[in-house]
């Protein structure tokens, strides 16, 4: 996924780990994502912009999906993703009400690499 790899500066691969959008959950690294299981019966609980959020597979898309956060509510989410299913594979934003898509959890990049990242990377002042 570009955005990991965007956000923590290293091949997505080592960030968010191998699988379908399904596994991604499952499979991402600890050191980079705090991982936050989706609890239906909790609703204040909700993912923060940013967030990746993991879908599970359903009948008609058996490999899942993941989407950023671009701010969520009592009645869903808004995402920006990427759709091998649209059109062209177009990034696009959609909002998706809760319970539309089962949801496994999100991922939320934790800020202290995320400030490490941004200091290696950002250019010292003359």
């Amino acid at each position: 996924m570009d955005y990991a790899q965007y956000l923590f500066n290293k091949p997505w691969y080592q960030v968010i780990g191998y699988g379908n959008a399904k596994d991604i959950y499952g499979s991402s690294k600890g050191a980079y994502f705090k991982k936050i299981k989706n609890n239906p019966k909790d609703k204040k609980q909700l993912p923060k912009q940013g967030d990746l959020i993991v879908f599970d597979r359903t009948s008609t898309n058996p490999y899942g999906h993941i989407g950023v956060v671009d701010k969520a509510s009592s009645r869903g989410v808004d995402l920006i993703q990427q759709d091998g299913f649209h059109p062209n594979g177009a990034t696009f934003e959609k909002f998706r009400p809760w319970g539309a898509s089962p949801t496994i959890g999100w991922l939320r990049p934790k800020t202290s690499i995320l400030n490490k990242v941004v200091q290696k990377v950002t250019p010292k002042k003359a």
